[in-house]
Formats: structure tokens, sequence, C-alpha cells
């Protein structure tokens, strides 16, 4: 099979060939051969979607593709009518699932978990995802080379301050 995306305005093609065999994989290793029509063009169509989905993409300007996705996080940190504070009961609750502790989460953003924006929710529910699909560990998000603020000591000077997220009118 093939699939392409054709940018006519920068003339810009994107073409991938694939081969799409016959069979649906199971754990273990060993796949079961597709024998019936519908199974083996729903596998087909499956992969040629998915193919024609990444070949989009590769025409697509880097641009539009950071603004759709900024755009989707905007939507989801302040969409739907839920309030905050909910949202950030209901996150901690899934993150505690995966044994990690509202004490992890305020280590990594560097202050309480009550006073999450909405920005980090939604990070947080990459995090929750990532972990839970196995994509990640525990200990990736929410080691101590992870936390945001790094401490530093009470002698630095406004580089190393700036450098660590801190103001000189923090000090004060």
């Amino acid at each position: 099979m093939q699939a392409f995306a054709w940018d006519l305005e920068t003339n810009t093609l994107s073409t991938q060939n694939f081969t799409v065999a016959h069979k649906r994989d199971k754990k273990g290793g060993n796949g079961a051969p597709l024998t019936e029509e519908r199974d083996i063009y729903e596998m087909t169509a499956n992969m040629g979607a998915r193919r024609l989905r990444s070949r989009i993409l590769a025409v697509l300007p880097p641009e539009l593709i950071d603004d759709a996705i900024n755009e989707c996080k905007r939507t989801l940190a302040h969409g739907g009518t839920e309030s905050l504070a909910d949202k950030i009961r209901k996150m901690t609750s899934a993150l505690s699932s995966l044994g990690i502790t509202p004490q992890m989460i305020s280590g990594r953003l560097g202050h309480p978990v009550d006073q999450m924006t909405p920005e980090e929710v939604v990070e947080m529910r990459g995090v929750f995802q990532s972990v839970k699909d196995g994509m990640s560990k525990v200990s990736d998000w929410f080691g101590t080379q992870h936390n945001k603020r790094p401490s530093i000591s009470k002698d630095a000077d406004s580089f190393e301050k700036a450098a660590a997220g801190q103001s000189e009118a923090a000090d004060a």
C-alpha cells in the first residue's frame, strides 16, 4: 500500500510505502491470520489511515502544528464547566491510583497542589496517561532531578537565581 500527502501550494509530496500483513497481533508474539474479508478490510483501512495522518503531518508547516497543539491545550485547560478545584481533585485522585502522592506533585510543580493552574492540570493529565499506558515510569516525572525549582544557595548571584527561576524580589 502507499499513503501520500501532497501540498499543492508548496508542491511538497510525502509518500510512504508499507505492507499490511493479513494477521492480527496478539500478546505473546504469535499473530492470528485474518481470513474474513471484513477483518482484512478493517486492518488495511486502519493501517492506511495511520500512515496517511503521518504523511499529512509531514507536509504541514511546523508552526501550524505547534499552534494547533497549543490551541488544544488551551481548550483542555479552560474548556468545560467543571471548576478548577474539581479538576485538581480528580487529577490528584487519578495520580494517586498510580502511586503518585500530592507531595510528589508539589515537588514537581514547585508549589502546593491546590495552587495548580489550568495548564498544569493539563500537563499532569499527560503525565497520568503516559505512566498509565506504560510509556514512562513515575520516576521519569517525579525524580528529584525533575523538580522545576532547583535549590540554590543563599549567596547565589543574580544569574544563578534567574536560571533557577527566582527573582531578586523573592529574596527581599
